[in-house]
């Protein structure tokens, strides 16, 4: 099972064939049936494909990309979230719980999460909300999570022509932090705001991720002028976690948006926790086969790239080298 992320009682992971009990159930409660009857499963087989077209849509951006709702306590499937295209390079949310579920705020406590990362991983702003009018609870779950309705009327909704409202979500201009005490737990109730001052004994979460190639070389990115230490090589990225976001999630995101390279699984090597710097670090090796000319700069983060040797990486300095934290970790470049 592949986690996206997870809340303070949910799980958010892809979907995997042994769901489809669960999804052919969830989908024929009564609601889901009044207001996305495209979505009902009436079959055990119905949802085994659905599943097996939804899989194959995790190694790209192009979607949907759907994800089931598992609650960790009872580890029960109660429903799925999903970002799907709609043309025009726009997207739209989409949820649902299954009636048994509802009422528990749990469909504001996934989308309310999932919405930050999943626009990160894509690399869009806004996500839209369209539902019948009369879907009063998708109104509140939309409006909970920062929606804001900008047409209501008739317009196309699935099969015909109803009422519906539409809405539109942005993305913060504020970046949001989970805060973490020093042995690694999360602090409920505090949220912290990169650019803010972060309080004595707590910490933010920052994954960082070296690339090895099969052929044993590592890849550096340099970072761009205008950022701190500007100039300087990395090796190879990293970033602080997104709110909700797991350190796992963070570092697969943080090396496809500056790299371009995709990997569904890393390897942790190491945690560091940084008083100066308020953070706690976890660290990953990405061992990789790709095409060596195929790394992808990100504009305004990176502006080079080069493969070095061990020994290279090993015999550079503190003025080259913007960080030497993640040679700790691996045993050729101690």
């Amino acid at each position: 099972m592949n986690i996206l992320l997870e809340t303070d009682r949910l799980k958010i992971t892809e979907m995997t064939m042994d769901m489809a009990m669960d999804v052919h159930k969830n989908s024929l409660d009564e609601d889901i049936r009044r207001f996305v009857p495209d979505e009902v499963f009436e079959t055990l087989e119905d949802a085994k494909e659905t599943i097996e077209f939804i899989m194959a849509q995790y190694d790209s951006n192009e979607g949907p990309l759907i994800y089931a709702l598992i609650t960790k306590k009872e580890g029960t499937n109660i429903g799925y979230v999903q970002l799907v295209p709609i043309g025009d390079g726009k997207w739209e949310i989409g949820y649902h719980v299954a009636k048994q579920y509802t009422g528990k705020g749990y469909a504001t406590e996934a989308v309310s999460a999932f919405l930050p990362v999943i626009t990160a991983r894509v690399g869009i702003s806004e996500v839209y909300g369209i539902r019948l009018l009369e879907n009063k609870a998708s109104g509140r779950v939309l409006e909970k999570c920062g929606f804001e309705t900008f047409f209501t009327g008739e317009g196309p909704y699935h099969d015909g022509v109803y009422e519906i409202s539409k809405s539109v979500w942005k993305k913060a201009k504020m970046e949001l932090w989970d805060a973490y005490d020093g042995n690694f737990s999360k602090i409920d109730g505090m949220t912290l705001v990169r650019g803010n001052e972060i309080p004595d004994g707590v910490f933010h979460l920052v994954s960082e991720i070296i690339v090895r190639h099969s052929d044993g070389t590592y890849l550096l990115m340099q970072r761009d002028p205008g950022k701190h230490l500007g100039g300087m090589w990395e090796a190879t990225a990293g970033g602080s976690a997104f709110q909700g976001e797991d350190p796992h999630t963070c570092a697969i995101r943080e090396l496809s948006e500056e790299t371009g390279i995709k990997a569904d699984k890393l390897t942790e090597v190491g945690r560091v926790l940084h008083y100066l710097h308020k953070s706690i670090y976890v660290c990953y090796l990405c061992e990789t086969d790709i095409d060596k000319n195929s790394v992808v700069l990100q504009e305004g983060e990176t502006s080079a790239y080069r493969w070095v040797t061990a020994e290279e990486l090993r015999s550079m300095t503190r003025d080259e080298l913007a960080t030497q934290r993640m040679l700790n970790f691996i045993e050729e470049l101690k």
